[in-house]
């Protein structure tokens, strides 16, 4: 059975409310590089392939990881975030700014709409999500972490609960309702073990490798 680490990036300067320029260049934090290391120490054992998506604050987060396996083969996947919203009214916001917009397109409920250029529809974003499955069941390694985004990490998670066979507005409805119930944190960690047809198990979030961070920021 193949074991699989889905990590979210490391807090980065839009999860801190600064204004960033796009949804591709937003870096990690100097809190959210430390929690890139607390990553790296709690892998387990030498892996055998590290995934990141294209980025920025992925491949911030993965560095230590990479700098600690320098010989483990590294692959850019589009594992990256849902861009529901279009690449112009993205640009130099905040996440309270960008409440708006997310209010009036999910509130739309249309599997179909792209907002704009640099946007993706629902459909399109959940067919990302099950080519990703795909190929990494397809892989040859049994030890693989992947470092992605939040939605991303829970729409791999409702597709294997919900197993849609329509992605229409009551899917996606559904799926908006399990994004708002699963909360992943910044730098957590979803173990996932893929069997060879159907067969899945896999972990809560999990932080227990970030509690000494926190510790340290108390002090």
């Amino acid at each position: 059975m193949k074991e699989v680490w889905w990590i979210r990036h490391g807090q980065s300067a839009s999860n801190a409310g600064l204004r960033t320029r796009d949804n591709r260049s937003n870096p990690l934090t100097a809190l959210g590089r430390l929690e890139a290391h607390r990553v790296a120490e709690a892998l387990e054992r030498e892996l055998e392939l590290i995934v990141t998506s294209p980025y920025v604050r992925t491949l911030q987060t993965a560095e230590p990881a990479l700098e600690r396996f320098p010989l483990v083969l590294h692959e850019e996947w589009p594992v990256h975030e849902y861009t529901w919203l279009a690449d112009e009214r993205r640009r130099d916001t905040t996440f309270l700014e960008r409440e708006v917009y997310a209010e009036h397109h999910f509130g739309l409920l249309d599997p179909h709409r792209v907002d704009g250029e640099g946007a993706e529809s629902f459909v399109q974003f959940i067919g990302r999500v099950e080519g990703a499955l795909e190929r990494l069941r397809a892989r040859p390694e049994r030890y693989v972490v992947v470092f992605s985004h939040a939605a991303f990490i829970r729409a791999v998670l409702w597709t294997q609960f919900a197993r849609p066979t329509v992605l229409d507005s009551k899917a996606m409805q559904q799926f908006l309702r399990f994004m708002e119930s699963l909360k992943i944190p910044n730098a957590s960690v979803v173990k996932m073990h893929l069997g060879a047809g159907d067969e899945l198990f896999f972990s809560p979030p999990l932080t227990a490798h970030l509690q000494a961070l926190q510790a340290d920021l108390v002090a």
